[in-house]
């Protein structure tokens, strides 16, 4: 009988007991459904509150919290993205948007063009802050606000400019049969070879090499906090206003960067892994458990993927010490008549 432990086939040749199977799709209707929800319902106010925090008089002539907006604001962006992506698969989106394809095309290029984005901003605010602390008589010079702005812009440029590759490479697929909509990575002659090239690429530009610029300039940076601090009680004083300020933006920094990484790479690793012709056909698609576990797997990293883009805020209420906690309260404190 189906259900009982004779029929399950044993792992890894795949198991459709019908009890795993109707809990593997509940679980991929929560993630797809549900999961985004959450992620858009906590980020958007959460960067807005980043953008009116880093904005304050007092944060307009540090040059951090240019970068701070920008990644608020495409981190925004791309959870706005994620909300349109959640409607163009729904009922309603399949009524009134007709053009699928190059609408979905035009939503998947968006949307690895800001999370590409958010990296970057997060590694050009290292460089900052290690400039700052390192050479801080190169400090008004290399690490302005106009600078910064520039940063940023050129940053948004190149970016837009490396992802649109995703715009030709991604395919919209609709099972005729199934009516499942999906996408696929199509290259000329639909060449695999190139296929993980363009994934191991993607990974190393948008996770790998900003991770390392990240972290290498945070660890050079808290190396020389704590020599500094260690010569500071040599001499019976205290950190002074700087010291502590960029000690807040070091924890800010590390903490904002762990979860870029922790969040980010999974799912570029799957995308990478899975274009592998031979991890690839380790799936046997035409059974329900690998079909669903497939599935199941993609929703997981991805909806990770997008956490990273809602979490920024609270990382920084987190690491970012009692001035920026203080910033929050002022946003709210009620100004006399």
């Amino acid at each position: 009988m189906a259900g009982t432990t004779d029929d399950i086939t044993p792992y890894p040749n795949g198991n459709d007991d019908d009890r795993l199977l109707k809990m593997m799709q509940v679980i991929i209707t929560i993630l797809a459904n549900y999961a985004w929800i959450v992620a858009v319902i906590f980020g958007i106010p959460g960067n807005i509150l980043s953008v009116l925090i880093a904005t304050r008089k007092r944060n307009r002539g540090l040059s951090p919290c240019i970068y701070i907006t920008a990644m608020a604001v495409v981190d925004t962006a791309l959870l706005v993205q994620l909300a349109w992506l959640s409607l163009f698969f729904s009922d309603i989106g399949k009524t009134f948007l007709t053009d699928r394809g190059i609408i979905f095309r035009v939503v998947v290029y968006t949307m690895t063009t800001f999370g590409t984005q958010s990296g970057f901003f997060q590694a050009a605010m290292s460089v900052d802050r290690l400039i700052a602390v390192r050479w801080p008589m190169a400090a008004p010079r290399l690490c302005s606000t106009p600078r910064a702005k520039k940063i940023v812009i050129t940053t948004f440029l190149a970016t837009a400019v490396f992802n649109i590759k995703d715009f030709f490479t991604v395919k919209y697929v609709l099972d005729q049969a199934t009516g499942v909509e999906f996408l696929v990575v199509s290259t000329p002659g639909d060449d695999e070879r190139l296929k993980v090239l363009l994934a191991g690429v993607d990974i190393f530009v948008g996770n790998i090499l900003p991770f390392s610029i990240i972290f290498s300039c945070n660890v050079i940076i808290v190396i020389t906090i704590k020599q500094a601090s260690k010569q500071r009680r040599l001499m019976k004083s205290g950190l002074d206003t700087n010291a502590k300020d960029t000690q807040y933006l070091t924890r800010m920094l590390l903490l904002i960067s762990a979860a870029y990484m922790v969040t980010s790479l999974p799912y570029r690793w799957y995308e990478f892994m899975i274009g592998i012709p031979g991890v690839a056909s380790y799936y046997d698609l035409t059974k329900p458990y690998w079909s669903l576990r497939h599935t199941l797997e993609l929703w997981a990293v991805y909806d990770l993927w997008c956490c990273n883009y809602a979490v920024n805020f609270y990382l920084y209420c987190l690491g970012g010490g009692k001035r920026y906690r203080d910033d929050l309260k002022q946003l709210f404190k009620r100004k006399p008549q």
